[in-house]
């Protein structure tokens, strides 16, 4: 069971009029979302799911609101200060086949949205960027590492794909609207699996740089955050 406190976005399917700010189910699956008898707002169960990047919530605090349950007011606020990334959907295609794949981010450094050192500005920010994330770390949306196998290319000629991977966001605290974008991801290089020794894409011979051009064009897709009501 779920603490009242926390939020999710509601997903209620593809004929919902929200279903523009989700990821479809044909990618990763909705997750269900309990919540204990007690509930204050008497929500009791919906489902959830990754939001769609890019994202633009004009209300994201409404876009957690479950069906049937007391509706927000005045009072309820949100806690901005929680707001962090916990997994990342990427879109990428490989050898000319489109691909899903996944970041756990929740033991990541950075995955904070936070307040800007500009004083009066009521944003929260986020830049979460992964540079040199390994493409065999990779997973499914079931949590299992597929990296191996989707770029069995480079494992087959000694390297491993490096990857920035770049989401940047904001989130007003007075309007509650969401933002959420892909910064720049890419594949940068590689690492030599006998020396670990990192060649980035400006420096690859020849050989490299035809296996780094088997990955197209790479790009955040979807994000699961974590939020809290004050």
């Amino acid at each position: 069971m779920i603490n009242t406190s926390r939020l999710f976005p509601v997903y209620q399917g593809l004929a919902a009029d929200t279903a523009e700010f989700f990821l479809s189910p044909d990618i990763a699956p909705p997750t269900a979302v309990d919540y204990y008898q007690n509930d204050p707002y008497g929500r009791e169960h919906h489902l959830t799911q990754f939001l769609a990047v890019p994202l633009e919530v004009a209300n994201y605090l409404a876009l957690c609101q479950a069906p049937g349950q007391v509706p927000w007011n005045h009072r309820d606020e949100f806690m901005a200060e929680s707001l962090h990334v916990r997994k990342l959907a990427l879109f990428s295609k490989v050898d000319g086949r489109y691909q899903f794949l996944f970041v756990t981010a929740d033991t990541l450094d950075s995955t904070n949205m936070f307040v800007p050192a500009v004083g009066g500005v009521p944003q929260n920010l986020l830049s979460l960027e992964l540079r040199n994330f390994g493409g065999f770390s990779f997973e499914n949306a079931d949590g299992e590492q597929i990296g191996k196998e989707v770029f069995a290319n480079f494992k087959k000629a000694g390297y491993e794909p490096l990857f920035r991977i770049w989401l940047s966001g904001s989130f007003d605290r007075e309007r509650y609207s969401l933002r959420l974008k892909d910064g720049g991801t890419k594949i940068i290089g590689v690492r030599n699996l006998e020396t670990g020794v990192i060649i980035y894409s400006a420096h690859v011979p020849q050989p490299i740089a035809g296996l780094m051009g088997s990955v197209g064009e790479t790009l955040v897709s979807g994000a699961k955050l974590h939020q809290f009501l004050k």
